[in-house]
């Protein structure tokens, strides 16, 4: 890494969609100047794009401050948002200024300081590694499932390299890595594990606006709105992005032998240097890199300081650090999101026991959440809109040594859910209803089964409501996403539409599987017969759905 080359405010290397639908890849400077006219990030992975739109949040927030002294006297406030959102060029010359500035440490090959890497990165044994290592989508050790092949495999062009370069400081697997000559924590020459990347532990969650520039500013929260938003910030004027700061060298930041680095707020979160990297290009290709481990953060009462995640209350966790604690709550990619979104919505969590009896928040939505309902109650968003939240994140392998799954979904919301009392404990209702009335069907499966045959095992029945409640969910997904777009403001219309969506649901898979017995479970068993399971089935989708309307008197 002897010349500089391939500077990202300059060069092309992010995919983007503009609005009149063709695809271009476009510089820094590019991006944020056409933000108006940009759809969105269109990057290989929903976890790039996450990754990709929180270095874009990390430049505002960097542009914005102004340092006297080494003190922080100007930040990123509401004024300044204001203006931004009302007039775009304002955001833009402001970073323009900035990445002129700094424009020297954006080199992604450079002697010194290259972007998100350590320059004189090496092992004793001089190793490297295929830049295969932090592509995502090539399996480690599994040679016959590669989606690359030929020079696909073996390099990648300077901008995908840039991309994956900052996938992998947000979402690496764990494990073994490189032992990085000067790294105190290596031992027979092998860095041991650390955790994922940061964003790897997170389950991102953002905003997507009509382009660019408003889908920035709606998840980019102002500094002087940190404390309405139970957020906090320990030290702004060491809150510093890596092109800031002294280049990283192969140790992690911070003490010798600390348990993870400082972290100092939001910008050092949004760009955490997971991993120490080095790239080593041939001509105009990317071939091999070397990876070692870098700075450790641990994800414990981290819902202070991380803006795009929601979390959960840990009991093992609480126990452990005799204090309630808050961990990122992660997707499954077997649960569509919106089947969470009691999770998601500021005042939709259930209550829960923690430590010394008192009720806390099962669930705390994310910032940029509680960020967009305040924006909507101040009509900067109009309450008719719909909004689309996205929501990415990996379930990692053994281990957290390998991506196992990725989860990438949409729920389109109306605006006024994020404000609105009454409409969010519609949310809450209906979510609790559905889950009822998919159970009360599941059961119907497994009763049939019991009915077909009086030897039928628990886990035989257990298997079939799990195998029926993944049919009707898959059935109700898509009813449910048009429902949620369309509640409009009469919540009595839309619990009834629902309702109706339920019954015929019901109906559908009570023929269905009523078809698929045998004649045994027609003539039944002392336990259990078709006749009876139909009569369970009705009566207990009848009442809850009775309740759920407000109507639980008795069917005449």
């Amino acid at each position: 890494m002897t010349d500089r080359y391939f500077n990202l405010v300059e060069e092309g290397w992010l995919p983007v969609t503009l609005l009149d639908g063709s695809v271009r890849e476009l510089s820094l400077r590019e991006v944020f100047r056409d933000a108006e006219n940009i759809r969105s990030i269109s990057s290989e992975l929903g976890t790039m794009d996450g990754a990709i739109l929180r270095l874009l949040l990390a430049i505002v927030y960097c542009a914005y401050r102004e340092f006297d002294d080494e003190d922080v006297v100007e930040i990123f406030d509401f004024e300044n948002w204001e203006d931004a959102w009302e007039d775009p060029t304002l955001m833009y010359s402001t970073v323009e200024e900035y990445l002129d500035r700094t424009i020297d440490r954006f080199w992604l090959f450079d002697a010194d300081s290259p972007f998100m890497q350590v320059a004189d990165l090496e092992t004793k044994s001089g190793k490297t590694d295929s830049i295969a290592k932090i592509i995502a989508e090539i399996p480690d050790r599994e040679p016959f499932m590669v989606m690359r092949s030929g020079e696909g495999a073996e390099s990648v062009s300077i901008a995908e390299a840039a991309r994956w370069l900052v996938h992998c400081q947000s979402y690496d697997t764990s494990g073994i890595k490189s032992g990085a000559l000067g790294d105190p924590r290596v031992k027979g020459g092998k860095g041991y594990s650390i955790g994922t990347g940061w964003a790897g532990q997170l389950g991102l969650i953002w905003v997507e606006a009509e382009n660019l520039h408003q889908t920035i500013l709606r998840n980019l929260v102002p500094i002087d709105f940190f404390a309405d938003l139970q957020l906090e910030y320990p030290n702004p004027a060491g809150d510093l992005a890596p092109w800031e700061r002294a280049p990283d060298t192969s140790q992690q930041r911070g003490p010798v032998g600390a348990e993870q680095a400082p972290l100092n707020g939001i910008v050092e979160l949004l760009t955490w240097q997971s991993r120490r990297v080095r790239l080593f290009r041939e001509r105009d290709r990317v071939r091999s890199v070397l990876l070692a481990q870098g700075d450790k953060i641990l994800p414990q009462h981290k819902q202070a300081f991380e803006t795009m995640s929601t979390w959960r209350y840990s009991d093992p966790q609480s126990r452990k650090f005799k204090t309630d604690v808050y961990m990122p709550r992660m997707y499954d990619p077997s649960v569509a999101m919106w089947r969470g979104l009691e999770s998601v919505l500021v005042g939709t969590s259930p209550k829960y026991l923690g430590r010394n009896k008192t009720e806390v928040p099962r669930y705390l939505p994310s910032a940029i959440v509680k960020w967009n309902a305040h924006l909507v109650w101040q009509r900067f968003v109009n309450g008719e809109e719909i909004i689309p939240l996205r929501g990415v994140g990996y379930v990692y392998g053994s281990r957290s040594s390998s991506y196992a799954e990725l989860f990438d979904d949409r729920v389109l919301l109306p605006a006024s859910l994020l404000s609105s009392t009454s409409m969010r404990r519609l949310i809450v209702d209906t979510l609790s209803c559905t889950q009822d009335v998919v159970t009360q069907i599941s059961y119907f499966a497994s009763n049939l089964l019991k009915a077909a045959s009086i030897s039928a095992s628990s886990n035989q029945a257990s298997l079939a409501r799990a195998k029926e409640k993944q049919i009707v969910f898959f059935i109700l997904d898509e009813l449910f996403r048009r429902w949620l777009v369309s509640v409009g403001s009469s919540e009595k219309q839309a619990r009834h539409r629902w309702a109706d969506q339920l019954r015929n649901v019901v109906r559908q898979r009570e023929e269905e599987l009523s078809r698929s017995v045998n004649e045994a479970a027609y003539l039944g068993n002392e336990s259990m017969s078709l006749g009876k399971a139909q009569i369970f089935l009705r009566m207990a989708v009848s009442k809850t759905l009775r309740k759920y309307e407000g109507d639980e008197t008795d069917e005449q």
